[in-house]
C-alpha cells in the first residue's frame, strides 16, 4: 500500500524563501555597516610634543634628583599631560617614577636658602607653546640612584592616551 505524501504548498514555500532572504539581508547589512563603521572611524593624530632635558641637579641648592626639561607642543591642538610618569634606563629597564612640578627658592631671615618642589596637578600646552618644568625622579626600588655615566629617558602620557618619550639624558 502506498502512502500519499503531503508537501507544502508552493505559496508557503515561496514565503519561507522570502523570509530567509530578508533575514540574511538584514544580517549582511548589519555586518557590513559595522565593518565599514570600524574602517571609517577617525582617530586623532598623535600629539607632536617634544621633551628635551636641559639640566640634571644632584644637590647644591637644588632639588636632589631633579631634571629640568622643556616640553614643546609643536602640534596644532592643545595637549594635556598627566603630571606623573616613569623614567627608564636607556636599555628600557624601569628606573622609577617621574613627577612634574616647579621649584621655588626662598631665603630665611637667618640667610638659610630653601628649595621647594611643588608637584603640578595638571599640564596643558597650547599649540606652538613651550614650557620649562622640573621633573623629580624617584628611583625604584629605593636603593637605585640616578647615576652619572648611565643614560635615561622619561615617558609621560597625555590624557588622550598617547605616550611621549623624552630624548635620553645622562646626569
Amino acid at each position: 500500500m502506498r502512502q500519499k505524501r503531503k508537501a507544502i504548498s508552493p505559496i508557503i514555500a515561496t514565503l519561507i524563501l522570502i523570509v530567509i532572504t530578508v533575514v540574511a539581508g538584514i544580517f549582511l547589512y548589519g555586518f557590513v555597516s559595522g565593518y565599514m563603521g570600524m574602517l571609517s572611524t577617525t582617530t586623532s593624530a598623535p600629539p607632536d610634543v617634544q621633551i628635551t632635558p636641559v639640566s640634571y641637579a644632584i644637590g647644591n641648592n637644588t632639588i636632589s634628583g631633579a631634571l629640568e626639561v622643556t616640553i614643546t607642543n609643536a602640534g596644532s591642538s592643545s595637549v594635556s599631560i598627566y603630571p606623573t610618569g616613569s623614567f627608564y634606563f636607556s636599555n628600557g629597564t624601569l628606573a622609577g617614577s617621574a613627577t612634574l612640578g616647579t621649584i621655588s627658592y626662598s631665603t630665611s631671615s637667618t640667610g638659610t636658602s630653601t628649595v621647594t618642589f611643588t608637584p603640578l596637578t595638571s599640564l596643558t600646552l597650547a599649540p606652538g607653546k613651550t614650557t620649562v618644568v622640573i621633573i623629580e625622579l624617584s628611583p625604584s626600588p629605593s636603593n637605585y640612584s640616578v647615576t652619572s655615566g648611565y643614560s635615561y629617558y622619561i615617558k609621560l602620557t597625555t590624557t588622550s592616551g598617547y605616550t611621549i618619550t623624552s630624548q635620553t639624558f645622562s646626569p
